[in-house]
């Protein structure tokens, strides 16, 4: 395919059959797109320590792989889950030779109730801090339903 999109969480290295794919396909061509879609887990949200949750070892290799990203961090209107996000984006920036990608919030919740709640304060933040705000449709159409 010319576009690829890959969601994940940024903790898995890439295997050597995958590396060498997108090296010798998309990395030198410009018709061709290699995107990653980063959502790192925030202990204060998701519960998980950053020493399991945050490797940007392994995300600066997907940013080396392909500069076309984004980050979407799932946050809570809460003070503590925004100095969290800073404190990680700082490290993404300061990291090697930086993982430059927009940001994009999303608003924490896993039904529809939930979204509508915070999601307005949640976009309003975003947009006061220089970052983008994106829906989290799958909540919103299925909910928290298991398996669909």
């Amino acid at each position: 395919p010319k576009r690829v999109t890959v969601e994940t969480n940024g903790t898995q290295k890439i295997k050597y059959d995958l590396r060498h794919y997108i090296l010798n396909n998309y990395k030198f061509d410009s018709k061709m797109e290699w995107f990653w879609s980063y959502s790192p887990k925030l202990q204060s949200v998701s519960g998980e320590k950053p020493e399991k949750a945050i490797k940007l070892d392994v995300v600066a290799d997907y940013h080396y792989l392909s500069n076309f990203g984004q980050i979407k961090p799932v946050v809570t209107h809460e003070p503590l889950a925004f100095n969290e996000l800073e404190s990680v984006m700082a490290r993404a920036r300061d990291y090697d030779f930086g993982i430059e990608w927009p940001v994009y919030l999303m608003a924490c919740g896993a039904t529809k109730e939930d979204q509508e709640e915070i999601s307005r304060e949640i976009c309003t933040i975003a947009l006061e801090i220089g970052y983008n705000f994106s829906a989290r449709v799958h909540c919103a159409v299925y909910g928290n339903e298991i398996g669909t």
